[in-house]
């Protein structure tokens, strides 16, 4: 008897990782993983940040984007529970929306709180961001 899987793909896996230059580091899953092109996704996100989380105001706000632009909407999800800085937190932020994606692209996550200042309307307390690649054969 022979081999009858002629091609093995590899596995892909979405890994976050800090965002360059921001302070707060947080821990994301999301599942399905990776996402799937416009398919709904959840979240979940945690970590230990050194701003106070305030329920009603502070929000997770996803992005996805492609090496040259952002893709499809940015989507926020408020806290409703308020953490005191230096408590852990979990979100989960349930059915976000998923544009459609290219074989190739980054998800960026970020506890933020919306502020009115031109050119930086975010106070970024976390974020993570992650690039997802098309999966590799490994035989053929």
């Amino acid at each position: 008897m022979t081999n009858a899987v002629q091609y093995q793909f590899r596995k892909r896996k979405t890994e976050f990782n800090p965002c360059p230059g921001i302070k707060g580091v947080i821990d994301v899953t999301v599942a399905p993983d990776p996402p799937i092109s416009e398919q709904p996704a959840t979240y979940t996100v945690s970590g230990t940040l050194s701003d106070d989380i305030t329920a009603g105001r502070t929000v997770v706000g996803i992005g996805y984007g492609d090496l040259e632009r952002t893709i499809g909407e940015l989507y926020f999800q408020s806290f409703t529970e308020s953490y005191k800085a230096g408590e852990p937190f979990t979100i989960t932020v349930k059915d976000a929306p998923t544009p459609r994606l290219p074989e190739a692209f980054s998800i960026e996550i970020g506890v933020v709180v919306p502020i009115c200042v031109p050119g930086q309307p975010y106070e970024i307390y976390g974020c993570a961001i992650a690039t997802v690649y098309p999966p590799k054969c490994l035989y053929q």
